[in-house]
Order: structure tokens, then C-alpha cells, then sequence
């Protein structure tokens, strides 16, 4: 084999080579994600709604999931809502958006010391939704509905509440939304929300 050859069959592997990596890489997949604590470098961009002013939200809240940030969200009237949501961007710049999820640790810290007179302690269950919102038109993009265990604030369990995959594209503005949904009593309901996590697959 002369020198020519051998330098032809060289580029061609080479080649090869090269268009078998980008193949590769092209169907590799990896992930973006947007992490906010709730704490107070970002407490300014998270609004509070409610249906009726006796509902509230508090900040940091009654207890925190991680660090020292957090909002509870207190329901006091049946068949009235709180919530918690601020706009995440998916400003990914790197490949293609396939898929996202969201998801936030919720705490039932629903614990009264009476119900209506009744001398308690009384503890309500915790029920709400996670909601991703199209912001441009309103609507949901994604619902994850969710009930909590009724027990007392201080040892009830932190629940990794986590939305249903929905279709993406970087650029693209969503809505975030958790909601304390029910009231069983005068005293109300309360929900601790923490750590909020967008995740999205990038192919």
C-alpha cells in the first residue's frame, strides 16, 4: 500500500469517526434546571392570591424545607383558595427543549388549638394543586392535584409534590402556581411551600 492510500484511508476513518461522535451526541440527553429557595433575594417575584381577604400568605414561614426561606399559605374559608406563583423563563440556550416538570416540597401545617369552640389540638387535612400556567392565555399547562395527611405541624412529613411531564421550548415563560385549595373549619388550612424546581430534558 502506497503512502497515498494510506493517507486516504486515514481521512476516511477519520471521518468517520467524526460523524459517528456527532451522531452520538446528537441523540445524548441532558437537563436544564431553574432551582428557587424562596428566600428573600427572591421574595419580591413570587406574588400571593387569594380569593378572600381573610386568606393570607406569610413569609418566611412557619417552618422551611432548606435554608431559611419558605411561604405558608393559610385558606380560612370553605371553598376559597391561596396560592403562591411567580414566572419561571426556560432560558436554556443549549440544544433542544423536549419535556419539563415542576415541583415544590409542600408541608401540611394545618395544627389549631381549638375548632369553632372545640378545645383541640385540631388538625385539618392539606389538600391543593401545583399549576403550570400558559401566562399568554391563561390556561393550564399542567395540574398536579394533591391531598396531605392530617397530623400535627411540627411532624407531619415535607411531600415532594411534582407535576406530570409537558411539552417545551427554550424561551418559553410559564406561570408556577401552588395552591392551598381547602378549608375544612373557620380556623382553616395552612400549607408550608418550599424549593421550587423546574426540570427540563434537552436533547
Amino acid at each position: 500500500m502506497n503512502r497515498m492510500k494510506r493517507i486516504l484511508i486515514t481521512a476516511i476513518a477519520a471521518i468517520v469517526a467524526i460523524g459517528a461522535f456527532n451522531v452520538k451526541s446528537a441523540e445524548a440527553t441532558t437537563t436544564w434546571t431553574y432551582v428557587d429557595n424562596m428566600e428573600s433575594g427572591t421574595q419580591s417575584l413570587w406574588n400571593c392570591e387569594h380569593t378572600n381577604a381573610q386568606d393570607w400568605c406569610y413569609f418566611p414561614g412557619i417552618y422551611v424545607h432548606s435554608l431559611s426561606g419558605a411561604f405558608t399559605l393559610n385558606t380560612r374559608t370553605p371553598a376559597d383558595w391561596t396560592g403562591i406563583g411567580r414566572a419561571i423563563p426556560i432560558t436554556t440556550r443549549f440544544g433542544t427543549v423536549h419535556s419539563c416538570t415542576a415541583a415544590f416540597w409542600v408541608k401540611n401545617s394545618s395544627e389549631y388549638q381549638s375548632s369553632e369552640g372545640a378545645p383541640g389540638p385540631y388538625y385539618s387535612t392539606g389538600e391543593g394543586q401545583l399549576e403550570v400556567i400558559n401566562p399568554s392565555t391563561w390556561t393550564y399547562i399542567s395540574v398536579k392535584q394533591f391531598s396531605l395527611a392530617a397530623g400535627s405541624g411540627s411532624t407531619n412529613p415535607w411531600v415532594h409534590i411534582v407535576t406530570a411531564s409537558w411539552p417545551a421550548n427554550a424561551g418559553q415563560s410559564v406561570y408556577v402556581r401552588l395552591v392551598d385549595s381547602r378549608s375544612e373549619t373557620y380556623e382553616g388550612q395552612e400549607l408550608t411551600v418550599d424549593d421550587l424546581n423546574v426540570v427540563c430534558s434537552i436533547g
